[in-house]
């Protein structure tokens, strides 16, 4: 396979599930057993949606293919070298990316390819606007000893401190910086990052999901970072080696609620 349209990702089961109309954690539930969503109709539809691009060109020239193209940044990025793909499911740090392979193209003469930025598409009972939003933390560990200097700066990062004019003017300036979504609808709002945005037009598009009720995050759960690698390592073996999908996801929900079982007692 030398080029494809699009090819599902197993980490992305995340953001596929959602969009098929599932969830991953129930919070109704008290008991923390059944607050583990895994297995549900529509997670399963997602991956078996997912599979069948494997099925249909074969799992081992799928795996192939894929092989680190999400580590390549720049103009190595599969999007854009060799154009291996007409549509990648991917965040907002590629805008950059692309403005630069641009200006290359631009500066050389030549003509580049024109990308636009797409929510991703739903099936019929699946959920607009929908799919895994994520970040980076900042943590302030308890028993720091800069406490008030932690907060001064979570306020400067989020642009929000009553006590202070201009706070959303040095925020807007860090993430149109950093190419980062603003925290703070005030700093979305603000002329400084607004003239980010007219600049970074693809980049606009990432900011408006940000804000969607049906973008879901890794469940806040006491064992988040086990399930989470519990889901891609149930996807990638449906995906890559044919396992079947309703008794993978099921034996997934099983490993977590195990783990979430050993916690709570």
């Amino acid at each position: 396979i030398e080029r494809v349209g699009y090819l599902p990702d197993p980490r992305r089961l995340w953001a596929w599930g959602p969009v098929f109309g599932g969830h991953f954690a129930d919070f109704s539930k008290s008991d923390p057993a059944e607050q583990i969503r895994v297995d549900s109709p529509e997670n399963l539809a997602a991956l078996r949606w997912m599979a069948s691009y494997s099925e249909r060109y074969g799992p081992d020239r799928i795996a192939t293919f894929r092989t680190g193209d999400q580590a390549l940044t720049g103009a190595t990025f599969p999007l854009l070298a060799n154009r291996r793909y007409a549509a990648i499911m991917d965040g907002q740090w590629r805008v950059r990316d692309l403005a630069e392979a641009t200006q290359l193209a631009t500066d050389r003469g030549e003509v580049i390819d024109q990308f636009g930025v797409v929510p991703l598409p739903f099936p019929e009972g699946g959920r607009e606007n929908a799919g895994w939003i994520n970040g980076n933390l900042f943590v302030v560990p308890k028993g720091a000893n800069e406490t008030e200097g932690a907060w001064e700066f979570m306020k400067f990062w989020a642009g929000f401190d009553p006590a202070r004019d201009g706070s959303e003017a040095e925020a807007a300036q860090t993430c149109a910086a950093g190419g980062w979504v603003p925290v703070s609808q005030k700093v979305v709002d603000h002329s400084g990052f607004n003239a980010f945005l007219d600049d970074r037009p693809l980049f606009r598009t990432f900011v408006e999901l940000a804000s969607s009720e049906n973008q879901t995050s890794t469940p806040a759960l006491p064992v988040a970072s086990f399930y989470y690698r519990e889901v891609i390592a149930a996807a990638e073996d449906v995906m890559y080696r044919g396992a079947d999908p309703e008794e993978r996801l099921s034996q997934c929900a099983d490993r977590v609620r195990r783990r979430m079982l050993s916690l709570s007692r």
